[in-house]
């Protein structure tokens, strides 16, 4: 006979739940005796979020190169070239009426930057106009990884790498579509699994916008989009909830010039004459308009 059931009483029936004590899951939900479930609160994605320049840019693009947070920031301000006559120097990206980021066209070609973190709701709606404003033919994207969490190989790690301070450029690719995608060189590895993207990046959105529109027959975009991953010593902060932050690098940090000279030919960029200045410091790059407020939630992660 089952416990707390005696003769008289109904098996298919069982006691109410607060009468028996247990530490199983029924406390939950889902069990025999439980019926409570926790309630979630769902996340409201309210009205779609707008996305505005404060230039309409050329389209289509011969080649449009998108810098993410401080290894994009560091880049857009490391490269030289000639400004196009019919492009202003920058120009402004805004969110909601927040700027993210701005974007400049040198010798033909657009770079755009986003150097600071945003809310996943608005990577989306970001990428998209990105997309359907440049009309890009060539499509780069570079971003960072973090080192810390990045797991090698053992074999590839006694092979390649001596020391485990040192950590290469690493790339991903969309689908490959034939001989107009850009050649990566020897010096930069692939971004290898079981490692994966964050998706709670602007770098993961524009890959799979990206590869949606590459598949499209009426797309510009004619060969694969290349994401560049710079080495970063530490882990990033989770991206914000809501925007409160403008053109803000939140985790500033310094590449060596050979790490960049790296990525300035990876992105051949010496084919539409832009050459590399000396790398600017980081520290007077994008300030925040106001403090942004961080609660106990967005500190505190696993």
């Amino acid at each position: 006979m089952e416990p707390l059931t005696g003769p008289l009483e109904d098996p298919f029936n069982p006691p109410p739940r607060y009468l028996l004590e247990s530490d199983s899951e029924d406390e939950i939900g889902g069990g025999e005796y439980g019926n409570i479930r926790p309630t979630l609160k769902s996340v409201q994605s309210g009205k779609p979020h707008t996305v505005v320049s404060t230039h309409t840019p050329s389209c289509p693009t011969s080649c449009l190169i998108v810098g993410v947070g401080s290894a994009g920031a560091q880049l857009f301000g490391s490269v030289t070239g000639n400004e196009s006559s019919d492009s202003p120097i920058t120009a402004d990206i805004d969110i909601d009426g927040f700027t993210v980021g701005s974007w400049r066209s040198l010798n033909g070609i657009a770079i755009v930057s986003v150097p600071g973190a945003l809310p996943n709701t608005t990577l989306n709606a970001l990428s998209k106009w990105i997309m359907n404003s440049f009309k890009p033919v060539k499509l780069s994207v570079v971003d960072l990884y973090p080192t810390p969490s990045y797991i090698v190989p053992a074999a590839t790690y006694s092979e390649h790498r001596r020391s485990h301070l040192v950590h290469p450029i690493r790339f991903l690719r969309t689908t490959p579509s034939g001989p107009n995608d850009l050649e990566v060189p020897t010096a930069v590895e692939p971004f290898a699994p079981p490692n994966l993207l964050s998706t709670q990046t602007l770098a993961a959105s524009l890959l799979c916008v990206a590869q949606q529109y590459q598949l499209k027959p009426s797309s510009p975009l004619q060969s694969s989009t290349v994401l560049l991953l710079l080495p970063y010593p530490h882990i990033p902060h989770p991206p914000p909830r809501t925007l409160v932050v403008s053109k803000a690098i939140l985790e500033p940090f310094n590449w060596p010039e050979d790490t960049l000279s790296t990525v300035h030919k990876s992105l051949g960029l010496e084919a539409f004459g832009i050459s590399l200045e000396a790398s600017a410091s980081m520290a007077n790059q994008g300030k925040p308009t106001k403090p942004a407020k961080r609660s106990l939630d967005d500190s505190m992660y696993i």
